[in-house]
């Protein structure tokens, strides 16, 4: 592998992924001006004569097809994996970004018109408060990008980071701002943008179920994955924070201290990190048991970690850096280090916790 920071390969990745951003914000863009009827286009979800409505389906039904394949497909783990097999891993999102921003374009020039009226609102101000809540749905769901990381979401950050030839930063769980309302800010103004209009028709309702139910499953899945890769931490945002629906915060049930407990074991122990997740696992475990008659015999933990282990468990206010120097000269980084110290903690913490437990229910006994 070429370790230069700016070789050829790199920067022709460097540049798919600005190409592949422009097609990716473009297609949106000219999406959400398309659902909103604007007259300027060339081409908007009103402005075609009505045709064969079996015909019309048909096509209809093929692109929400086509954009479920390419959304839900794409974004499994198990496909990224086979397609960087044949493409570097630096560009599979620009490649996600791209194909996501030709699907919008299809919806856009090949979405066929349906006979049909639900709704059409004249009166001025009604119609210019709808109008504000379709660009402010679709405003939603850009500001909802950048909260979370909108240059990760894009490929940005990926290409940027592999033309410079450094490792990406961890990607950070957050409930911050608009993710401390709804679990799914973005989706709620995707939602927003669909189905807020003062002209729905019969084609625009067809795509608005279509992404809708799309969306729906999509979520499903993506909360499955996010529990399987942050565990209680999740679990415990779930409790906290709804779905879609904002609910103001005296009407939600709030966590219990045990929640906030396994929401910190499993952020500590099972998401994803330097070391092996079983590893800190272990770590914790020989932690808690320090100070009982026999420790575990678990073969995961290096015999040379164990005397730092025993000191951050019994007596992690005599650790030095003198203690962390030694680890980094046994090959451990910082990190790794961090990690597994953060994980000691918890478990002599989780220990003295149920000591304490127990007492208490021996004074109330």
């Amino acid at each position: 592998m070429n370790s230069k920071p700016y070789s050829m390969s790199r920067i022709l990745a460097f540049l798919y992924g600005l190409v592949a951003y422009a097609i990716g914000l473009g297609g949106l863009v000219y999406f959400i001006l398309f659902l909103g009827s604007w007259e300027f286009l060339p081409r908007h979800i009103n402005s075609d004569p009505i045709g064969h409505l079996g015909l019309a389906i048909g096509i209809n039904l093929g692109l929400l097809l086509l954009f479920g394949v390419q959304h839900s497909v794409m974004a499994r783990p198990a496909f990224k994996e086979k397609l960087t097999r044949f493409m570097p891993k630096a560009i599979e999102r620009s490649t996600y970004v791209l194909l996501s921003g030709v699907m919008m374009l299809l919806f856009s020039f090949f979405w066929q018109p349906i006979n049909g009226t639900l709704w059409q609102v004249n009166h001025p101000i009604a119609e210019v408060v709808l109008t504000v809540g379709y660009l402010g749905g679709w405003g939603l769901a850009i500001l909802s990008s950048f909260v979370i990381n909108h240059f990760e979401l894009f490929g940005l950050q990926q290409i940027y980071y592999n033309l410079i030839n450094k490792p990406l930063p961890k990607a950070q769980f957050t409930k911050r701002f608009l993710y401390s309302f709804v679990r799914h800010p973005l989706q709620l103004g995707v939602l927003l943008g669909t189905w807020v209009t003062p002209w729905m028709t019969a084609t625009h309702l067809f795509l608005a179920i279509g992404l809708t139910v799309y969306i729906l499953i999509g979520l499903y899945f993506e909360e499955k994955d996010l529990v399987r890769d942050l565990g209680d931490a999740y679990l415990a945002y779930k409790q906290e924070v709804p779905k879609l629906i904002p609910v103001p915060a005296f009407f939600r049930k709030a966590p219990t201290f045990d929640q906030h407990i396994g929401a910190l074991t499993s952020a500590t122990l099972k998401s994803k990190g330097v070391t092996d997740p079983a590893l800190r696992q272990s770590v914790a475990s020989y932690s808690t048991s320090l100070g009982k008659a026999e420790l575990p015999k678990d073969g995961r933990i290096p015999t040379n970690l164990l005397p730092y282990l025993s000191n951050v468990a019994k007596h992690a206010y005599k650790i030095t850096d003198a203690d962390v120097e030694r680890l980094k000269d046994l090959n451990y980084s910082e990190d790794e280090i961090f990690e597994l110290t953060l994980s000691a903690a918890v478990g002599a913490g989780l220990a003295r916790y149920e000591s304490g437990l127990s007492l208490l229910d021996g004074i109330d006994g």
